[in-house]
């Protein structure tokens, strides 16, 4: 089943299934010719914490990168209430069915990351591993130096572009 995307209704729909894609749309181009563009999905592709993502583009709008599960809840369940994420309930990222999602506080998505066992424990980096993350930037995957330092990847990423030091 297809519904429209919210703020994108004339060109854009998603499927139960997690699928998005463009409308069969007429267009004037810019020469004055008229063309009709057939209906066709989107590529996803994965983010830094390996959520899937699309780029929605439409005549006359600033092309948007958005996560599928954000326009899969907002079509599936209204506008998300302020504050809350979008959760998935099984705890996989590319299940992105409504029945899989829901909005829920900022202290039901940890809950969630702790049943997964996917919440690594917070603790204090020294000084000299700060300085190794800093200075593998560019040359050493974030997700392997987040292995190798007990920490998760975007704390490395953080401390690498010096907006943090420790937790």
């Amino acid at each position: 089943m297809w519904k429209s995307v919210v703020g994108w209704e004339t060109s854009h729909e998603v499927s139960d299934d997690g699928r998005v894609r463009s409308v069969t749309r007429t267009l004037t181009l810019s020469d004055g010719r008229v063309r009709t563009f057939p209906s066709c999905e989107l590529a996803q592709y994965a983010d830094g914490f390996g959520y899937r993502k699309v780029t929605l583009k439409a005549q006359g709008k600033t092309p948007l990168r958005v996560h599928v599960r954000v326009l899969v809840a907002a079509a599936w369940y209204g506008p998300r209430p302020p504050g809350a994420h979008v959760c998935h309930s099984d705890g996989d990222h590319l299940n992105n069915t409504p029945e899989n999602l829901r909005y829920d506080t900022p202290a039901g998505n940890n809950r969630d990351t702790k049943k997964h066992g996917r919440l690594r424990p917070k603790r204090k980096l020294s000084d000299e591993a700060v300085a190794a993350i800093r200075a593998a930037r560019g040359t050493t995957p974030g997700a392997e130096l987040a292995e190798r330092y007990g920490t998760s990847k975007a704390h490395v990423c953080n401390i690498q572009r010096g907006n943090r030091r420790t937790l």
